[in-house]
């Protein structure tokens, strides 16, 4: 079922130190139906931790990490196929979005 909003995917694997600025920035994005699912590809470096500093206050972060590595392109095709809104986003987990381009996008 397509639900209205926006599906951010953060495919990720072992970048718990860049993964910070990437959550972030959609966090501050102010558009109705946000969710940010972060498909961690099995990191070991704490990966789990910087999203549960974040999931654990904000409902709109989804996590899901696999138990062994299968691949980037299987990690991205993963959060793919999770997304259940009308619009969504690939993003890396070394990026960031500037404030208000989802809305931005959405209304285009």
């Amino acid at each position: 079922m397509i639900e209205p909003g926006v599906t951010v995917v953060i495919p990720t694997r072992q970048r718990a130190h860049v993964l910070p600025t990437a959550i972030e920035s959609v966090l501050g994005q102010d558009v109705p139906g946000l969710r940010l699912l972060i498909c961690d590809n099995a990191s070991e470096d704490g990966t789990a931790q910087v999203v549960d500093r974040y999931g654990g206050r904000d409902p709109r972060v989804v996590y899901h990490r696999h138990p062994a590595d299968i691949g980037a392109t299987a990690n991205f095709q993963w959060g793919m196929d999770a997304v259940e809104t009308e619009h969504f986003l690939l993003l890396s987990d070394d990026d960031a979005l500037l404030p208000g381009v989802l809305a931005r996008a959405v209304g285009a």
